[in-house]
């Protein structure tokens, strides 16, 4: 009985923390996370994660257009593209590395920018609230 009870809750622990894990991308210390020869993207993706999150965020909440939506989508996918051919031999360089971390810097610049600026996507009666 004693074996039947530690045996579920050891399963239930490791299924919590696999759902836990699920949820959104993690973040940690050791190879694959910029320490150690060769990069995986860890932080990459993490910070890809955060970028879609504010976006959809901003559609909700109306402070993106459905225009300034779609092109900000539109960078997040030129993103991940140019993270995939980077990574087709297994690892990001540093170069490569600094060049999407460069990409993700001008993508939360402009998430930020749109998300603040006067064209929302409640604009009101006859056009209020346009630039």
């Amino acid at each position: 009985m004693k074996l039947k009870t530690l045996t579920l809750a050891a399963a239930l622990v490791v299924a919590a923390t696999g759902v836990a894990s699920a949820q959104s991308p993690g973040r940690g210390h050791g190879p694959g996370y910029g320490y150690g020869p060769g990069h995986s993207g860890g932080d990459i993706d993490w910070n890809q994660w955060q970028q879609k999150r504010r976006i959809e965020m901003g559609r909700s909440d109306g402070s993106l257009s459905p225009h300034e939506y779609r092109a900000l989508i539109e960078e997040q996918r030129r993103i991940q593209d140019l993270e995939a051919r980077f990574k087709r031999d297994g690892r990001l360089s540093a170069d490569e590395l600094a060049t999407l971390r460069r990409a993700q810097s001008a993508a939360s610049r402009n998430i930020y920018e749109e998300r603040h600026d006067r064209d929302t996507a409640r604009r009101g009666w006859f056009g209020w609230g346009r630039r």
